[in-house]
């Protein structure tokens, strides 16, 4: 069993345990429950890379490891119904 970090939107740290074989989808799961975010309504990084979800990737495919140091961003909606119209 892994422990990963998870620094939340306040800063916060939570330690996630997670099996080595788990996949991304299970580790964002996991993270939702804990936070209360919903999957679609946060990013999770590490390093560089934002991981995806619904994409079946295991932990693997983005490197990541015991101890590895997980962040959660919220997501950004686009667009408005502002009229926006320069004059």
């Amino acid at each position: 069993m892994w422990q990963v970090f998870v620094v939340g939107l306040e800063g916060k740290t939570t330690t996630i345990n997670i099996h080595k074989d788990a996949t991304v989808d299970e580790l964002i799961r996991k993270i939702s429950r804990r936070n209360g975010i919903p999957p679609d309504a946060q990013r999770v990084l590490y390093t560089t890379k934002q991981l995806e979800y619904g994409h079946g990737y295991r932990l693997s495919h983005y490197n990541i490891q015991n101890q590895s140091v997980l962040f959660v961003v919220l997501r950004l909606q686009g667009g408005s119904n502002a009229d926006v119209s320069q004059n």
